[in-house]
């Protein structure tokens, strides 16, 4: 199958992120057999005009991506949280060839309006629907046309494949790395979590980014640093970074940044809040889950001692998320589900 994958390739980042679920789920529609010809919407704007801005260079990728398509004829159309491609393209490519399937994927909290929208906007131009977040939110995104689906986060075991547990010694105990708010949360979890750790664990070794006075991590550095490190903090957004309210709890069902395949993919012992419901994928020999800070901290502080069960847990929950979550598989899901197939695997994650 031939598929036109219309993504951020971030070739402005100069590789900083090499590990994006762009590049994951382009690859494994690879791994998969499928000639994939990636078109990076944004530095195709960006590089189309002389003043290098996005805004200017939307016309001139519309055409681009017009012209690619006639030359490529795709049976598969694949919108990566893109917004620069007009739904009056897509319908264009359509009448060029007429059996086209074309989806859309989105990888942000569906509890942030401009990002909601956004998926509302093209969910009536394609065929199917992809986020990571799951449960009866997705309902509102459906349409005539398209139904919309689940997909984790994946991992790409090209990519995270460190496998901490196996390592005696390990240069930090706990790790956690997020952007920078724009818009501090005193109340958000991403703020009260690391602060408690620092101030009621002072013998543990952390390995903090992003948060207070640290600066951001990525790239290399930020998987060298990883693979540093015994345990993750999977804190995933709970408010609305627009509204600054908390998100009701429906729409944060399975819901993860992606940090959460690179926790469990390069075998660190991952923690995350119940609220988001990944008990109901994984047991408590393969994540560790918490309802509140005070048992937060207290599971920190046993794990910190007790170095067999950490390996351990953290061992079982790396081979499973890349048994179940890699690349491959979710990305021949995508394309099962798309084309109405019938589903060849057994996944997982079927919600």
């Amino acid at each position: 199958m031939k598929i036109l994958f219309v993504a951020n390739g971030d070739e402005k980042a100069n590789g900083r992120f090499f590990y994006s679920p762009d590049r994951k789920i382009a690859h494994g529609m690879i791994q998969n057999g499928h000639h994939v010809w990636f078109f990076s919407d944004r530095d195709i704007a960006r590089n189309s005009t002389f003043f290098k801005t996005r805004k200017l260079g939307v016309k001139k990728c519309n055409e681009r991506f017009i012209l690619t398509f006639k030359n490529l004829i795709p049976d598969l159309v694949v919108l990566g949280n893109s917004k620069i491609i007009t739904n009056s393209s897509l319908e264009e490519v359509r009448k060029i060839h007429p059996s086209v399937r074309i989806i859309q994927f989105n990888v942000d909290a569906i509890f942030n309006k401009n990002n909601a929208l956004k998926i509302l906007d093209r969910a009536p131009h394609v065929d199917a629907s992809f986020v990571t977040t799951a449960g009866k939110s997705l309902k509102q995104f459906d349409t005539e046309r398209s139904t919309t689906y689940f997909i984790p986060n994946p991992v790409d075991p090209s990519i995270e494949s460190t496998a901490n547990y196996l390592r005696d010694e390990l240069k930090n105990d706990v790790f956690c790395a997020m952007r920078r708010a724009r818009k501090p949360i005193p109340e958000s979890p991403r703020h009260i979590i690391p602060t408690r750790i620092l101030h009621e664990l002072p013998d543990l070794r952390p390995s903090f980014h992003g948060f207070n006075n640290a600066g951001e991590l990525y790239g290399a550095a930020y998987f060298k640093t990883l693979s540093e490190c015994k345990m993750g903090l999977n804190l995933s957004q709970t408010f609305s970074t627009e509204s600054l309210e908390p998100a009701n709890k429906e729409d944060l069902y399975l819901y993860s940044s992606d940090r959460i395949s690179h926790y469990m993919g390069c075998g660190l012992l991952t923690f995350i809040d119940s609220i988001f419901g990944y008990q109901d994928l994984f047991t408590d020999q393969e994540m560790v889950f918490y309802d509140s800070y005070d048992e937060l901290i207290d599971k920190i502080k046993f794990y910190a001692s007790n170095n067999t069960q950490l390996r351990n847990i953290a061992k079982n929950g790396s081979e499973r998320y890349h048994a179940l979550m890699n690349n491959q598989i979710v990305a021949r899901y995508m394309i099962e589900r798309t084309f109405k197939s019938k589903l060849q695997h057994a996944y997982h994650w079927v919600t």
